[in-house]
C-alpha cells in the first residue's frame, strides 16, 4: 500500500472589478511516498487524476491523464482543467501513477483519496451572484481584531506579524496545510512531512534521511544522542529489523538476533548471540554466549554456556559449564558438569558430574556421571563408562563401558574398552588392553600388550611389556625376561632375577661368582646385623658386641656370642661350643659302625703310616678305628708324632692312643694335617683295621 501527502489549492482566476467567469482549475501539489513514509524515487511519471464523489467506491465526476509530470523527492504540481460544475458537492481525488522509473510494477495506485475543500477566495468567488460581497465583519478586515496585513506579513491573533504568517495561538488542521516545499502538516492523519523527505513526523513514527540528534545540536551519526537512552517497556532493540537487545524479565540482558526471544519468567540471565537461550523460558541465573548457545534451555539454571552451539540441546540441567564450540551438545537434563574445549561431553544427554577437558574429550559419553577426562580426546568414546580418571592425550580413547578407572599418560589404556578398576600411568602404557580388571601398570609402555589379563601389578619402563597371562608381578626397567622381579600373586610366589621352580616360594639368582646374591643388614648408632649369602659362603654376623641368636617361637635356641662361643639349649655359653643336651650326629663326614677296612695283613712292629686321606682328606680329622688280631697290643698316633708309649686300656691323648689285643677293639685318634696316622704292634701278627667313622 503506498501512502502520500497533498497540497491543496484551488487557484480561480477573478476579475477584481467585474463579475468575471471563474476558471474552474484545480491546482494540485502532492507528496508521494512509499508505505514507509520514503519519498519515491525521482523521475518522469505518467499520473493518471480521477475525482469521485465518495471516499471510496461512489461516482467518477472527472478524470484526466498527465504525461511527464516531473517528480522530485516524492513531489509534484500540476493544473487540471475542466472542472465546471463540480464544486457544490464534497469531492475525493484519486493518483494513479501510470508509469514511471523502473522498479515498483504499475499501474500504482495512492490510497487513500484525498477530500478537495475550496479555498476561501474560491468558495466567496463561486458563490457570489452580483460583484464584490463587502464584508462588514471587523475581525476579518486586512486589519481586523482577529485578522492583520503589515507590510506582506499576516498575522492571526497579532496586530503585528514578523513572519509571512504569524499565528499568535494554537493551529489545528483537520486536513492538510502545505508550504512550498518545506512541510506539510496533516491533521488527519496525525503527520508533519517535510516535502524535501528529509524528515516526517506522525504519532507514532518519526522518518528522517538525515541525521537526528537529540540532546545535540551537530549529530554525527544517523542517530546521535548525548544523554541515556530509556526503552521503557521490554521491547527489543532491532538492527534491520532484528532484535538485537532485549531486557525482557528480571534482571536479563540479552544480546543478539532473537535471544532470550520466549523468555517469561527467567530472570538475572545473560545471553548473548544469535538465538541464544531462545526457547528460555523460566530458567533463571544462566549465562550463554555464542551462537544457538543454550538455544532450548527452558527451565535449566545456574548454567554457562560460551561458543557456538555449547549446550544447544540442554532443556532443565543445571550447574553446568560449557566452553567450546558444540561443548556439552546433547546434554538436555545433566547437572554439575564441565566440559572446556570443542565437542566436550558433546553427546551428554543426562549425565551428571563430569569434567571433561580437550577437544573431543568425553564427547560420546551418554549416561554414565563422575568421570574427569583432561586431554585432546581422552576419553573420547566413552559412553556408559563411570567414575573414570583419564589424563592426558587420548587417554582411554576406545574406553566404552570400563568404570572406575584412572589412566594418565598419553594414550594410556587407549585401547580399553570394558576393563575396570584399573590404575595405569605412563606413555603408552597399557595401550592394546581391551578388557579385564584390577591390573596396576606404571611406566612407559608398562603392560603395552597385555590385551585381556587381570590383577596384574607392572612397574617400570616397559615392565610386563610381552606378558598376556594375569595375576603377574613385574619389577623391570626394560621388556627382556626375566625382569628384576617376577611373581605369581595366584601362587603367592616370587623370584629375584629369574623365575621360579614349581615348589619354590623365593628364588634368587645371580649374575656371577662374585657377586653378592644377598645382603640384609639393619644399622643403627648400637649394632649391626646382616646376612650374606655369596658363591662360595654364607654368612651371618652381627656387630657392636651384641649376640646372634636363633629362635623357635620365643624361645632362644641357640646362641653365638660376640666373643665366639657357640651355646645350644643355653644363652651363656663357655666354650666355642657348649651343648646343654644329647649331641647326635650324622650326615655327610661321619659314618657309624661301617667297618670299611682301612688295613688287612700283618701288623707293623715300628711306626708306619696308615693312610686314610682318600676317606678324609687331607686335613685333620678324628677317626675311629677297630681293630681285629691274634691278641698283641696295638699302639696309635698322630703323623709326625715323636712320643712312644704304651698303656693298657688308656689314650695317652687326643692324639695318641693304643688297645689290647681283645677282638674290636677301638680306639680314637686325630690324623695329622695330611690326613695319616702312624700304627705298630709289639709283634707281627695277622691283624685287621677297619674305619669305623670320623669327624672332620
Amino acid at each position: 500500500m503506498k501512502h502520500f501527502a497533498l497540497f491543496l489549492t484551488l487557484a480561480l482566476a477573478i476579475s477584481v472589478t467585474t463579475f468575471g467567469q471563474v476558471p474552474k482549475k484545480l491546482s494540485y501539489q502532492g507528496l508521494l511516498t512509499t508505505s514507509g513514509g520514503t519519498p519515491v524515487a525521482d523521475g518522469s511519471y505518467d499520473l493518471k487524476f480521477e475525482i469521485y464523489d465518495a471516499s471510496a467506491a461512489g461516482i467518477l465526476r472527472h478524470s484526466e491523464t498527465q504525461f511527464g509530470v516531473p517528480i522530485t523527492k516524492g513531489t509534484f504540481s500540476v493544473v487540471l482543467d475542466s472542472l465546471a460544475g463540480i464544486f457544490n458537492e464534497s469531492l475525493y481525488l484519486e493518483v494513479t501513477a501510470v508509469t514511471g522509473p523502473a522498479g515498483p510494477s504499475y499501474p500504482l495506485t495512492f490510497l487513500p483519496r484525498s477530500e478537495l475543500t475550496s479555498a476561501p477566495y474560491a468558495f466567496r468567488a463561486d458563490t457570489a451572484n452580483v460583484g464584490v460581497i463587502v464584508v462588514t465583519d471587523t475581525l476579518w478586515r486586512a486589519s481586523g481584531d482577529n485578522v492583520y496585513r503589515l507590510s506582506g506579513n499576516l498575522g492571526i491573533g497579532t496586530a503585528s506579524p514578523s513572519e509571512k504568517l504569524h499565528v499568535a495561538g494554537s493551529i489545528k488542521a483537520s486536513g492538510t496545510i502545505s508550504s512550498g516545499n518545506s512541510i506539510t502538516i496533516d491533521g488527519a492523519n496525525d503527520r508533519i512531512t517535510a516535502s524535501s523527505g528529509i524528515i516526517n513526523f506522525d504519532d507514532e513514527d518519526l522518518i528522517t534521511t538525515g541525521k537526528l540528534g537529540i540532546g545535540i545540536t551537530s549529530p554525527v551519526y544517523k542517530l546521535d544522542v548525548s544523554e541515556d537512552i530509556n526503552i521503557a517497556s521490554d521491547k527489543r532493540y532491532r538492527i534491520a529489523g532484528n532484535p538485537i537487545v532485549s531486557t525482557r524479565g528480571i534482571n536479563n540482558i540479552f544480546l543478539g538476533a532473537t535471544a532470550g526471544f520466549s523468555n517469561t519468567t527467567g530472570y538475572n540471565n545473560s545471553f548473548v548471540g544469535f538465538q541464544s537461550g531462545f526457547f528460555n523460558t523460566t530458567g533463571s541465573n544462566n549465562c550463554f554466549f555464542g551462537l544457538h548457545a543454550g538455544l532450548a534451555n527452558t527451565t535449566g539454571y545456574q548454567n554457562t554456556f560460551l561458543g557456538s552451539s555449547a549446550g544447544l540441546f540442554n532443556t532443565d540441567g543445571g550447574g553446568n559449564s560449557f566452553v567450546g564450540h558444540q561443548s556439552g551438545h546433547s546434554n538436555t537434563m545433566g547437572s554439575l558438569n564441565t566440559f572446556l574445549g570443542n565437542e566436550a561431553g558433546y553427546s551428554n544427554s543426562s549425565a551428571s558430574e563430569n569434567t571433561f577437558v580437550g577437544y573431543r574429550a568425553g564427547r560420546s559419553t551418554t549416561t554414565s556421571g563422575g568421570n574427569s577426562f583432561i586431554g585432546s580426546q581422552s576419553g573420547v568414546s566413552n559412553t556408559t563408562g563411570s567414575g573414570n580418571s583419564f589424563f592426558g592425550f587420548a587417554t582411554g580413547g576406545s574406553n566404552v563401558s570400563g568404570a572406575n578407572n584412572t589412566f594418565i599418560g598419553l594414550r594410556a589404556g587407549y585401547s580399553n574398552t570394558t576393563g575396570s578398576f584399573g590404575t595405569i600411568v605412563g606413555y603408552d602404557a597399557g595401550l592394546w588392553k581391551t578388557s579385564g580388571d584390577f591390573n596396576t601398570f606404571l611406566g612407559y609402555e608398562a603392560g603395552s600388550n597385555n590385551v585381556t589379563g587381570s590383577a596384574n601389578l607392572f612397574l617400570g619402563y616397559r615392565a610386563g611389556f610381552n606378558e598376556t597371562g594375569s595375576n603377574k608381578l613385574y619389577i623391570a626397567n626394560s621388556s627382556i625376561d626375566p625382569p628384576l622381579i617376577y611373581g605369581d600373586f595366584s601362587t603367592g610366589r616370587i623370584g629375584i632375577g629369574t623365575t621360579f621352580l614349581a615348589g619354590e616360594k623365593l628364588r634368587i639368582k645371580g649374575s656371577g661368582l662374585s657377586e653378592v646374591m644377598v645382603a640384609l643388614e639393619n644399622t643403627d648408632a648400637i649394632a649391626a646385623a646382616g646376612m650374606r649369602l655369596e658363591p662360595a659362603r654364607f654368612t651371618v654376623g652381627t656387630f657392636g658386641g651384641v649376640p646372634t641368636d636363633f629362635l623357635t617361637g620365643a624361645t632362644t635356641r641357640m646362641r653365638i656370642t660376640f666373643e665366639g662361643n657357640v651355646g645350644i639349649g643355653t644363652t651363656s655359653p663357655v666354650e666355642k661350643l657348649d651343648v646343654n643336651g644329647n649331641i647326635k650326629v650324622s650326615g655327610t663326614g661321619m659314618w657309624h659302625h661301617s667297618g670299611t677296612l682301612v688295613f688287612d695283613g700283618t701288623s707293623p712292629t715300628a711306626w708306619t703310616d696308615l693312610d686314610l686321606s682318600s676317606y678324609v682328606g687331607a686335613n685333620y680329622a678324628l677317626v675311629y678305628l677297630k681293630i681285629s688280631n691274634g691278641g698283641d697290643n696295638f699302639a696309635f698316633r698322630s703323623d709326625g708324632e715323636t712320643d712312644e708309649f704304651y698303656n693298657a686300656n688308656a689314650f695317652a691323648s687326643s692324639n695318641r692312643g693304643w688297645a689290647n689285643g681283645a677282638t674290636s677293639a677301638t680306639v680314637v685318634v686325630e690324623t695329622g694335617s695330611n690326613g695319616i696316622v702312624e700304627w705298630k704292634t709289639q709283634s707281627a701278627v695277622a691283624s685287621q683295621v677297619r674305619l669305623v667313622g670320623f669327624v672332620k
